[in-house]
């Protein structure tokens, strides 16, 4: 006799951290017009599931990951801005950002501006040393920090709590300079 595998047993098997994700990170509700797939499939296989299983497992799946996301607070370090052939652009920013432990992390945030004007803009917005939070989706890749892909911005205000967000991160980062 076949066990039916039960949408929360397939998360529990192999999509925890995405369910982490999508319900730990971002707070915001999926828009209206996605709604939660139920996953049950008899002929589902831990080990053997066919292409077409796994893309109508990635395809019912796409709700809950269309809306991981991270917020943090980051301290922008370096910027390039780079257009390709055919007025194609990108805008790179390496940065540090504060987890929840008090810690830095480094953090990259890569824009795609399809315009001059959309480049300039947040060429203009986003200068170094200046203090952002930030919310977006994320990517991990192995042996490369956290990169989020054209996130939300908006400056710390007032000027005062910027400073302090500053001097936070420079007794972040002196600290771990110092553990042995």
């Amino acid at each position: 006799m076949r066990k039916e595998t039960t949408r929360r047993k397939f998360l529990c098997d192999v999509g925890a951290m995405c369910l982490f994700g999508a319900y730990g990170w971002w707070k915001e509700n999926p828009p209206a017009n996605k709604k939660k797939a139920a996953i049950c499939s008899k002929e589902l296989s831990r080990y053997g599931a066919s292409d077409a299983e796994i893309e109508k497992i990635f395809k019912d799946t796409e709700p809950l990951l269309a809306n991981i996301g991270l917020t943090t607070i980051v301290k922008i370090i370096h910027i390039d801005s780079y257009e390709f052939p055919g007025s194609q652009f990108q805008v790179s920013l390496d940065c540090r950002g504060l987890d929840n432990f008090g810690t830095v992390q480094d953090i990259c945030m890569e824009f795609f501006p399809k315009t001059i004007e959309q480049r300039d803009r947040i060429v203009e917005d986003l200068k170094v040393d200046s203090v952002f939070l930030i919310k977006g989706e994320y990517g991990i890749l192995k042996d490369t920090p956290v990169t989020l892909y054209e996130p939300d911005y908006s400056r710390i205000k007032p000027k005062s709590l910027e400073n302090k967000m500053k001097k936070l991160f420079q007794i972040f980062e002196d600290s771990m300079k110092t553990r042995i």
